[in-house]
């Protein structure tokens, strides 16, 4: 499947247990991945950047973190998730179906 033209958009504050996880399952599916970090520090800017993220800082507050993650983004779809959160089964498909419709 070709990268799906969305940015995904994940907020973080100290989520370097969960994170690695959630950015495995995006990982090759979605044309860009951004965390906007509201001043972790556990290593989660670091961890997302090993991981190919792009990173953005702050402030503490999902709203505001999500907001400044969509202002950064390229791509003309957004998909906004947790950093706990891991997609399921066949969701790239469902997002291009959505797409595409």
């Amino acid at each position: 499947m070709n990268l799906l033209p969305a940015s995904a958009l994940i907020p973080t504050l100290n989520a370097a247990a969960t994170l690695p996880a959630t950015l495995a399952a995006l990982r090759g599916s979605v044309a860009e991945i951004i965390i906007a970090d509201g001043g972790s520090t556990d290593g989660t800017p670091d961890i997302a950047r090993e991981h190919g993220a792009l990173v953005i800082p702050a402030a503490r507050g999902r709203g505001v973190q999500l907001r400044a993650a969509a202002e950064a983004a390229t791509q003309p779809w957004l998909l906004a998730l947790h950093a706990d959160t891991k997609p399921g089964p066949d969701w790239q498909a469902a997002i291009a179906d959505f797409i595409a419709r």
